[in-house]
């Protein structure tokens, strides 16, 4: 089955080369990338391609706005612009096991229990560094959402970090009918668009971290992961959770306002408990730090005694 790879880009040629060759290392070749430079500088897209041509054939369909219409907008533009009967969101500063689509295209063609919009992996968090001459791993880990089995609309309400935007494989004709993402949001479009997802339909997983999200500690700008770029990230969590709620309030669907206003509380809850879980952890150090220097004076009068 064929597979539409939407890859967004913006003046990061120092990440595109490796997000390309992540495409190019996939095991299962039956796909198309299209590659949108949303507002970038043309001719630094070109000198990474060059050397790629050959690799990508005919499977490469190149797509560049003059001006930027954000990254949202830019997925639909390539959504509309293909028509494989299954789609893939690739960031420019992102990476996949080279088994990702061969074992997510598996995994929806063995399920055949009940229809499923598509499938998402678990998602391996990498941390790295931009030096002058190297982009440097300094460790990875698992990222915060382990989803197992089939996606449910609480979980998916209750966290924004359970899925990454490269972790899913979905089915095209139910990302047209919900209309693809939320092109209002500056970040988050992966999040609303979950929740609109798993508000219909049912989405698999697979336990295995094919995906890899890579986060810099960047201040801003070119180099930071997409979304630590944007100061006001935390700022649009509370501003989507308002807006389901005022959406059931308004009596679109009560049931849905319900759900949210719970799931909201919960994350509170967790939120608090987080905080006081390190504010006694600091506690605990401190003290052991006060027990260690009275009892090496102790120990000091000791000897003297």
């Amino acid at each position: 089955m064929k597979i539409d790879i939407i890859l967004r880009t913006k003046n990061r040629p120092q990440f595109l080369g490796r997000a390309l060759d992540s495409v190019l290392a996939q095991t299962n070749g039956d796909w198309r990338l299209f590659l949108v430079n949303d507002g970038g500088d043309p001719l630094a897209v070109d000198r990474v391609v060059e050397s790629r041509l050959d690799a990508f054939g005919q499977r490469l369909f190149r797509i560049d706005n003059r001006d930027s219409i954000n990254m949202a907008a830019a997925f639909n533009q390539a959504l509309v612009a293909g028509d494989a009967p299954l789609v893939a969101c690739h960031d420019d500063d992102d990476t996949w096991h080279p088994d990702f689509l061969a074992r997510s295209l598996s995994a929806l063609e063995s399920f055949d229990h009940f229809p499923v919009a598509g499938c998402a992996c678990a998602t391996m968090l990498v941390e790295e560094e931009i030096r002058p001459d190297a982009i440097v791993e300094l460790r990875r880990r698992f990222f915060s959402g382990r989803p197992r089995g089939l996606l449910s609309l609480p979980e998916v309400l209750l966290s924004n970090d359970l899925l990454t935007t490269n972790s899913m494989l979905l089915r095209r004709e139910i990302l047209v009918e919900l209309g693809g993402y939320d092109e209002s949001l500056p970040v988050l479009q992966d999040w609303e668009l979950l929740v609109r997802l798993s508000r219909k339909y049912d989405i698999l997983t697979i336990e295995d971290e094919l995906a890899y999200y890579h986060v810099r500690k960047a201040p801003g700008g070119n180099s930071a992961d997409n979304s630590n770029a944007y100061i006001g990230h935390r700022a649009f969590i509370e501003w989507l959770y308002n807006r389901w709620t005022r959406q059931g309030i308004a009596g679109e669907d009560a049931g849905f306002g319900h759900l949210v206003a719970v799931a909201r509380m919960l994350r509170r809850i967790r939120e608090m408990s987080d905080v006081e879980l390190d504010r006694q952890k600091h506690a605990i150090l401190e003290n052991s730090c006060s027990i260690r220097t009275w009892a090496h004076r102790l120990g000091g009068l000791w000897k003297k005694g």
